[in-house]
């Protein structure tokens, strides 16, 4: 509508550019009239966040300058997404199981070096952790990545599937072998269609 940004160059920054979920510069995320264009930055004291949804011409911009400004765009986010409508950000909903986690999901996970980076996309970047150990204490399932020393607790989704939510929502799906063997986990990124398979060691 205007010369400020050509056509060519607007369409440009709302194309992927593979395998990345980026284009040329912002991010991007959602399909049909969720799609959504997204940017994160941070300095020394502060974090600021932009989105921009394609469809309805509606965006907004979050700045924080606190220790946990990370939580707190996360939350107004998805606020502001609800209000807007367009499904971007669809809640992840725990539900309560039966019966507890099965035990035998404990253990360590090496991230599988044979994924194509085609499916890892965005998880190369988000999620760049060799190994994860895997906790099950009664009811809970936690998980802690190679460096980091505080487990990580996940939400039931299902009886071998989990999740895990902040400003990116991700997946934990156990996977068991003809003889019931817990053989592997995927972690996936669902916005931005990325996966990575860890195998158990």
């Amino acid at each position: 509508r205007g010369d400020f940004l050509p056509q060519p160059l607007a369409t440009a920054m709302m194309t992927e550019v593979a395998p990345s979920p980026f284009g040329l510069g912002p991010r991007l995320g959602g399909a049909g009239p969720g799609r959504y264009f997204f940017h994160l930055g941070a300095n020394q004291s502060y974090l600021a966040f932009m989105e921009g949804y394609l469809e309805t011409g509606d965006g907004f911009v979050i700045l924080t300058n606190g220790s946990n400004g990370l939580a707190l765009i996360a939350e107004v986010r998805n606020a502001l997404a609800d209000a807007i409508g367009q499904g971007a950000h669809p809640p992840v909903r725990a539900v309560a199981l039966r019966a507890p986690p099965s035990p035998d999901f404990a253990g360590r996970y090496r991230l599988d070096p044979a994924t194509p980076v085609d499916l890892r996309r965005a998880m190369a970047d988000n999620f760049e952790y060799e190994t994860l150990q895997v906790g099950v204490t009664g009811d809970a399932v936690a998980i802690t990545p190679s460096g980091q020393d505080k487990p990580m607790p996940l939400a039931p989704l299902g009886p071998a599937r989990f999740a895990q939510s902040g400003l990116y929502a991700f997946t934990f799906e156990f996977h068991r072998d003809a003889w019931g063997k817990v053989r592997g986990l995927t972690v996936a990124m669902p916005e931005t269609s990325s996966a990575a398979y860890y195998a158990r060691e």
